[in-house]
């Protein structure tokens, strides 16, 4: 009967002879070899592999597996909810050519939700001279360019909208910015103005 099992790897039955053939039973033992190799498993990507006497043990790595990298770019944002407070967190991105830093970006603030996530530059001649990540409620008006005393002294730009906090293991978030930001000039009201935007991506 066990002849007639399957044998898949074709290394023979292994039977006791009076006079063996060294040369079959070698073979037969090689075919063996090749088939466990076939069978192990090896080391990759998002797990670990411990082999001893007792087998092998596979660890698989938090957040690998399946699932595909988290991606990331500038000015994404993050999501937390901590001490009953909702707190955002914005990837570290650039505004303009000179690269000017946003002050308070990779680090959680806290914020009323649901909101509008956005950056507000503050401008003197024609200059961004800071930048801040801020946060209002999606129902009320966002000025994109501010003008003072026919200066403009800020320009802002949505960076994302948190729209449902209701469910805290996959908040919702609409990101509108994923790219460096440009100021470029424009006429606002008849005043020069630097106004925000996305920077091209480059296929």
């Amino acid at each position: 009967m066990a002849s007639e099992k399957s044998d898949s790897f074709q290394c023979g039955a292994f039977e006791v002879a009076s006079n063996p053939n060294v040369t079959q039973f070698v073979d037969k033992l090689n075919k063996l070899r090749e088939a466990i190799d076939q069978c192990r498993i090896q080391p990759g990507v998002g797990y670990t592999l411990t082999r001893s006497s007792g087998g092998t043990s596979l660890t698989i790595k938090t957040g690998s597996g399946s699932s595909s990298p988290e991606d990331l770019y500038p000015f994404k944002i993050k999501i937390r909810q901590k001490d009953k407070k909702y707190q955002f967190f914005v990837i570290q991105g650039s505004v303009g050519n000179n690269d000017t830093l946003v002050s308070n970006q990779e680090k959680w603030v806290d914020f009323e939700a649901p909101a509008r996530i956005y950056l507000e530059a503050t401008v003197s001649d024609l200059k961004i001279t800071s930048c801040l990540l801020k946060a209002i409620a999606p129902d009320q008006t966002l000025e994109l360019v501010t003008i003072s005393g026919g200066k403009q002294i800020q320009s802002r730009i949505t960076i994302g909208l948190f729209i449902d906090p209701s469910n805290a293991k996959n908040f919702q978030i609409v990101q509108n910015v994923r790219t460096n930001l440009l100021p470029v000039t424009i006429c606002s009201d008849g005043y020069p103005a630097i106004f925000l935007r996305q920077e091209p991506t480059t296929t």
